[in-house]
């Protein structure tokens, strides 16, 4: 596993039929809102996630969440069209960058 970019941790990843879903932590906080509440600089990627054969992953769905839960994040990526679970994967934005094997 390699990373850069934003700091974060690879939690767990769980493949389902449908869904690749992914469970982060980080600890860069960042203010947003009107209120400038303190959520994961992470929630603001759009993230991408492609195997060594440049297939990609569609995005479906990112959440976060609070308290003892502050820092961790969660993405779901639908599994059509198929990546190669097999190969390395990449898991990238536009501030950060991770490449792991499941």
């Amino acid at each position: 596993m390699t990373q850069t970019g934003l700091t974060l941790q690879l939690q767990l990843v769980e493949v389902t039929d449908d869904f690749i879903l992914i469970r982060l932590r980080s600890n860069e906080m960042r203010p947003t809102g009107h209120r400038e509440t303190q959520r994961p600089a992470l929630m603001a990627e759009q993230f991408t996630l492609s195997d060594a054969k440049g297939m990609t992953a569609n995005y479906v769905q990112i959440s976060s969440g609070g308290g003892p839960f502050a820092g961790q994040i969660d993405l779901a990526f639908d599994r059509t069209p198929p990546i190669d679970l097999t190969a390395t994967l990449s898991l990238s934005s536009e501030h950060t960058h991770l490449t792991f094997q499941v």
